[in-house]
């Protein structure tokens, strides 16, 4: 299998694994015109979303004769799912390796909100001490009703991590699939029902035309 990567971001530590991986022909490109180059005997490519443009898309399309497997250094795919890409090749992206990190990034903003971070942060600026204020506000997971939006590799793993922290999670998706880290599944249509009751909510969708502005100043005025 001949592999032709174009990343910055944890390109060495691909080439490393991919090093030992018999079979594996790998070619690293830094530019467009460098994957017009390497691209027509490739069967797999590999790059993040943020690099597939709508020229890449015309030269996978005109010069990639080979190529089966497109696998993205990233969990989002707008950018492919924008500019197209050829019709017998596979797209998977890197959804499961970034959700530990995502989610746990997503659940520490949380609990700064919750807990009245930004606040402590500003009276400590001060050199102010308000033993009331801040306190009488804060909250916490385990008191909380939590709407996650979308439940895919990350949506699902902010669940995990929040009902360990007592919240109750609803999860809302296109297909209402019960999962084991939602106490609720609900369809994305029920979004206007949800938030009413919700504490907080967490986006977790892919960027797309249908999720542009599913959530504004008419969705937070439900809370």
């Amino acid at each position: 299998m001949k592999a032709v990567m174009r990343a910055r971001l944890g390109a060495a530590a691909i080439q490393a694994r991919l090093k030992n991986v018999p079979g594996v022909e790998l070619t690293t490109v830094d530019t467009e015109d460098d994957l017009a180059a390497a691209i027509p005997d490739a069967d797999l490519l590999m790059l993040p979303d943020s690099h597939y443009s709508a020229e890449t898309a015309r030269i996978l399309k005109e010069r990639a004769k080979k190529l089966s497997w497109i696998q993205l250094l990233s969990a989002g795919y707008d950018a492919v799912g924008r500019h197209g890409y050829p019709a017998n090749v596979a797209v998977t992206n890197a959804g499961p390796a970034f959700a530990p990190a995502v989610a746990t990034q997503a659940l520490g903003l949380l609990l700064g909100i919750q807990r009245q971070i930004p606040i402590l942060l500003a009276d400590q600026k001060n050199h102010a001490w308000d033993k009331g204020g801040a306190r009488e506000r804060c909250a916490a997971p385990i008191d909380s009703t939590i709407a996650v939006l979308g439940f895919g590799y990350i949506g699902s793993e902010i669940g995990r991590l929040l009902q360990a922290f007592g919240a109750h999670v609803v999860a809302l998706t296109r297909s209402a699939k019960p999962h084991p880290y939602a106490d609720e599944s609900l369809s994305i249509n029920e979004l206007r029902n949800v938030l009413p009751r919700a504490d907080a909510g967490v986006i977790a969708l892919a960027a797309s035309p249908e999720t542009r502005h599913l959530i504004g100043a008419p969705a937070f005025a439900l809370m």
